[in-house]
């Protein structure tokens, strides 16, 4: 009997450490063409601008479910009623941004909007920006974090 609740603790314990569901995956997923264009960098020793054109074209390669709606510099605290790309999200409170818009701190690209469309949910996700070291010169590049649906 200990041994089931001891097991019962340890996969409620990995649940609530690892996260759930698609936002986890969603979070993963954008990371990780983020990263493979950092790892690219460093074997080539030279940097491209990151953008959300290229994020989304890299993305769906590796999720066809996952589609960016919006970019902006506050939160979205509304889903779109698109499932495509707009510049243009009934009452937004803040600036959004084209697809072309280097993803840097000082362009002020804070937040993405991501459509899953296997789930058909809406989320919100934060943007920060790390920097990784290439010949000797410091470049910035985007990290997604918090993900939350949104109505």
């Amino acid at each position: 009997m200990k041994k089931y609740k001891f097991l019962a603790l340890l996969l409620v314990m990995v649940f609530v450490l690892t996260g759930c569901g698609s936002t986890n995956k969603l979070v993963t997923a954008l990371n990780s063409v983020v990263d493979d264009t950092v790892k690219k960098w460093k074997d080539k020793g030279s940097v491209t601008v990151i953008t959300i054109s290229g994020i989304q074209g890299d993305l769906t390669k590796i999720n066809e479910n996952y589609y960016i709606i919006a970019t902006g510099d506050k939160e979205f605290e509304r889903s779109s009623l698109s499932t495509l790309y707009t510049t243009d999200v009934e009452a937004y409170k803040g600036t959004t941004y084209g697809t072309m818009r280097a993803m840097l701190s000082e362009n002020k690209v804070n937040y993405v909007m991501v459509y899953d469309a296997s789930t058909k949910k809406y989320y919100n996700i934060e943007i920060d920006y790390k920097t990784v070291k290439i010949n000797e010169v410091k470049e910035e590049y985007p990290h997604f974090s918090n993900a939350s649906e949104i109505d």
